[in-house]
């Protein structure tokens, strides 16, 4: 088996960090790193987090993690495994920002944003 493919299949969450370019190639990865492992009896959360980068304008609508989200709900990825982090701005930002809500999921925890 790929090793990349075995190492998706072993994941419980993605971490999707902000500051995503027009070709929005960071869902891409986590959509693709989705649908390879679902369906399956538990599901691949995916994390998005980021309020706004240096990468693309401010959106007075959207944060960057939002912006994700309904591009991932687009292409089919059900609202209940998508969790979404707003407050950061980089990098720090995210580890720390998106850390309480990655412990949620570990830990059982079923109520997402």
């Amino acid at each position: 088996m790929d090793f990349q493919l075995e190492t998706i299949r072993s994941l419980d969450s993605l971490l999707v960090l902000g500051g995503e370019r027009e070709d929005r190639n960071r869902s891409n990865h986590a959509y693709r790193a989705y649908s390879l492992v679902s369906p399956r009896d538990c599901p691949l959360y995916i994390v998005l987090s980021g309020s706004h980068s240096g990468l693309r304008k401010p959106n007075p609508i959207d944060s960057e993690a939002e912006a994700m989200r309904k591009y991932l709900r687009f292409l089919g990825v059900p609202n209940e495994d998508l969790a979404t982090e707003t407050k950061a701005q980089d990098t720090l930002g995210n580890m720390v920002f998106s850390r309480p809500i990655l412990e949620d999921l570990l830990s059982g925890y079923t109520s997402r944003k």
